[in-house]
């Protein structure tokens, strides 16, 4: 009688000792999954602002008594891969002037700005911002020179 006991006691334990790792194996497994689907929804996702790269022609820009517009051409891309950033918000802002446009699909945007100036002031500086969605809010302080020629 012993002898069956002990079997039936070894046959129990066997059972356990394969189990168990194998439900191991299936928690590892299932887990794995959900944490790079997490990873990969993160990454994908707008909930980290990506950086932009914003470049404005001309930075410097002269004016005269019959010239009083001056045309700037703002591109903006993703800064991780160099992709164009289609309807994104540029606007054009410095003392008492304000100008603004969406990108098209190349990423590019031309902005008119009408600028006078007072007496006695010979140049003044301009700000750019952009807003994009999912992107980092751009903000650039006297980036566009204005010179009265």
């Amino acid at each position: 009688m012993k002898s069956k006991l002990n079997i039936k006691k070894i046959t129990k334990e066997n059972s356990a000792v394969i189990d168990m790792p194998m439900k191991l194996v299936i928690s590892l497994i299932i887990g794995s999954i959900a944490l790079a689907t997490i990873i990969g929804f993160i990454t994908q996702s707008s909930i980290i602002p990506v950086p932009l790269y914003v470049t404005v022609q001309p930075t410097i820009a002269s004016i005269n008594d019959s010239v009083n517009i001056s045309y700037f051409s703002i591109v903006i891309k993703d800064s991780s891969n160099h992709k164009a950033i289609n309807q994104g918000l540029v606007i054009i802002k410095g003392t008492g002037i304000i100008a603004y446009n969406y990108t098209n699909k190349t990423g590019r945007c031309i902005i008119p700005v009408t600028i006078n100036l007072e007496n006695g002031i010979n140049e003044i500086f301009l700000d750019v911002e952009v807003k994009a969605l999912g992107y980092d809010y751009y903000v650039h302080e006297n980036m566009i020179r204005i010179i009265k020629e």
